[in-house]
């Protein structure tokens, strides 16, 4: 048995005493050795083999307490001992996160003061391969080809990172990695979950995972399908009109390694579903049916000699399609598709003593049809290429970053650079951090290319603006890692960040949507804590907290995003986790609050002008899960979400679904 993601912490804690006294001994995170055995020496264990790596902020592996930007990892354990079911539900319990479900499987995921009525300014990666759309570069969560239970991490990086993945990395990167299994080992593991909500809305998911290894190729096989009616009734509408979310998705990776040093991954990833397709531009409950393909082939090459460290090649391709079989009163998504392709190289250099770097480039192209493009933009192939530089230099307690990039995006018709940079004082038990950065939003084929008439009058009620600028963002952080206590561990992370060259709705004349650079610029303040207190052997608390203070506002309402009313002006969550080792029983009860919202904006095709108050809200979940005989490799669990105050939505959109309670039960078998 694995240890829970709380009892790692609570290794960290014991870690950083021992660090600082010498006289606390644990076990390493992630044996196989019961909780009830005997804790093994943990001295010679370092501070940062506690705290383990991360891939995302630099897209190698590096330390933690090192990396230079914050970043937060949930894994398995905190995924089992939370009350969500769906991977955007789960990143609520992240500082700086801000979630909101629009419709059954429907999100919009915002981070840092950046939530609006769209997506958009957040980069997703499923196993390194991108996930947003083409079209307008949001994210269909519901289209991804894994659930919850077929992920091992989620790495989620707040702040720029334009420098390492290019546009749309805006205002940070989500990182989810699926589970591999064990290297040499062959293993099933599948999930059966069932419930509702209190206005009898049915819910259930399965899911299959195996893996396995045949001399040099090892081999992984994931497939899921979900029904999701939960939470998908509004009071504005008939039952008849309510949408589920039905999907299926499948993922295949084949690793064929014929040495330690070499590898070549092969992947596929495919989704199939039809969920409502209620968002900012579509203010009814429309079906939208949705399917995506992808595939990925990497390369890589270690141990080389002279300065190359290791050598990465990689290429990918996707396709979306996207259609409805309703008949549309106004702007709908049917009929458009996208198809793109990319190729890149990266080479990590080992340049000296404590002198590491890494150099990268990339080409593809993307082609989007649709029919509420313009005659000359749907269809047409457009080409984007980047290239960025990156070094790390280690000196004693010091740790100094800096990177560099460069895109010609396929909207952008000016090369676009990014940087980041940091220093990073480290201590036996503490870690300082500095970093600057300045990063980029690609303008989507909606808003420069798109050209939409209206079925009935013939008038064009949507319009693109070719020639916009990039919307654009620099910050400053500071972050800090470090005990209080024996027991307590907090990283409080404060940051400034300015938003320049918004992209606004414009909405002049009254009957046409177009869009403009907005000349305002934005600037925020804002602060995150995430903090864990082990309150002994098989129990801890977990607090976390976000807060946001405009400095300055621009007076645009049809910006879409930057707007302070539209963000929550603090987040927080705590949950308390602990074990029963004589019944093999977890329990987990937390809850998350954010305060009250309000959207006064003019959105959908045709504009209509809608005011919405979202009051403050409060989510509690409960989740207890028990693991029978150890003959039986089976876990029961179940998992309650509830909503105070009942019958209010979390979204702005007129028809968005009302929240209440929600339990649902399930059964985990691996072997």
């Amino acid at each position: 048995m694995s240890f829970p993601g709380w009892m790692r912490s609570a290794l960290v804690t014991q870690g950083l005493a021992l660090l600082c006294t010498g006289t606390v001994s644990g076990e390493p995170a992630g044996t196989a050795q019961s909780i009830d055995q005997p804790t093994t020496d943990i001295e010679s264990i370092s501070l940062e083999e506690l705290l383990g790596t991360v891939n995302a902020v630099s897209k190698k592996e590096e330390s933690l307490l090192r990396a230079p930007a914050t970043v937060t990892v949930l894994d398995e354990d905190d995924f089992r001992m939370s009350g969500a079911t769906s991977i955007a539900d789960v990143l609520r319990v992240v500082p700086g996160v801000q979630v909101f479900r629009s419709a059954a499987g429907n999100y919009t995921v915002s981070l840092r003061g950046t939530g609006g009525l769209q997506g958009n300014n957040v980069v997703v990666l499923v196993d390194g391969v991108p996930m947003n759309s083409r079209i307008d570069a949001s994210v269909d969560w519901a289209g991804l080809p894994i659930v919850l239970s077929d992920v091992e991490r989620i790495e989620i990086v707040r702040g720029p990172v334009s420098t390492i993945y290019g546009a749309n990395a805006y205002t940070g990167v989500i990182h989810i990695l699926t589970r591999r299994g064990r290297p040499g080992e062959t293993g099933i593991t599948a999930r059966a979950i069932a419930g509702g909500d209190t206005a009898l809305g049915p819910a259930g998911e399965l899911a299959l995972h195996a893996n396995g290894r045949s001399g040099s190729v090892s081999w992984r096989t994931i497939v899921n399908a979900t029904r999701d009616q939960a939470f998908s009734r509004s009071s504005q509408l008939d039952s008849d009109m309510e949408i589920p979310l039905t999907r299926a998705g499948a993922l295949l990776g084949v690793t064929w390694s014929p040495s330690t040093s070499k590898s070549l991954e092969l992947q596929a990833g495919a989704s199939l579903g039809e969920r409502s397709g209620l968002d900012h531009l579509v203010l009814s409950s429309t079906p939208l049916s949705t399917s995506q393909v992808y595939c990925l082939a990497k390369l890589s090459v270690s141990d080389l000699p002279s300065v190359l460290d290791r050598f990465e090649s990689w290429a990918r391709a996707g396709r979306l399609s996207m259609s409805t079989s309703s008949e549309a009163t106004g702007f709908t998504y049917d009929g458009a598709r996208s198809i793109d392709g990319e190729i890149g190289v990266d080479l990590h250099l080992e340049l000296a003593s404590g002198l590491t770097g890494t150099v990268g480039g990339n080409a593809g192209v993307a082609n989007v049809t649709a029919p509420f493009l313009h005659p000359a933009e749907s269809g047409r192939t457009r080409p984007n290429y980047g290239f960025y530089l990156s070094s790390e230099l280690s000196r004693g307690s010091w740790v100094f970053t800096a990177a560099v990039r460069g895109d010609v995006s396929a909207m952008t018709e000016e090369p676009q650079f990014s940087y980041r940079g940091s220093a990073i004082f480290v201590t036996e038990a503490s870690a300082f951090r500095l970093s600057v950065g300045s990063a980029y939003r690609e303008p989507s084929y909606v808003e420069v290319g798109s050209r939409f008439r209206d079925p009935r009058s013939g008038h064009i009620l949507l319009e693109g603006t070719p020639g916009l600028e990039s919307p654009r963002i620099n910050s400053v952080e500071l972050g800090v890692l470090t005990a209080l206590a024996r027991s307590i561990t907090i990283r409080p992370t404060i940051y400034l960040a300015h938003l320049g060259h918004l992209v606004v709705e414009d909405f002049e004349p009254l009957v046409r949507k177009t869009f403009a650079t907005d000349s305002e610029s934005r600037l925020l303040l804002g602060g995150e804590l995430e903090s864990e207190w082990q309150l002994g052997d098989h129990r801890s608390l977990l607090v976390n907290f976000a807060a946001l203070r405009w400095l300055s506002e621009g007076r645009s309402e049809a910006a879409t995003m930057g707007i302070p009313e539209h963000n929550s002006s603090f987040m927080a969550h705590a949950s308390l986790r602990a074990e029963f080792p004589i019944y093999r029983l977890f329990v987990s009860m937390g809850a998350s609050v954010q305060s009250a919202r309000h959207y006064n904006v003019r959105a959908g095709i045709p504009p209509v002008l809608f005011e919405t108050k979202l009051p403050f809200m409060t989510r509690l979940e409960l989740a207890a899960e028990r693991d029978l005989e150890p003959r039986w490799p089976l876990r029961l669990f179940v998992k309650l979400q509830a909503h105070v105050p009942h019958g209010r939505t979390e979204s702005p959109f007129p028809v968005a679904p009302e929240l209440s309670t929600a339990l649902l039960v399930g059964a985990d078998y691996r072997h």
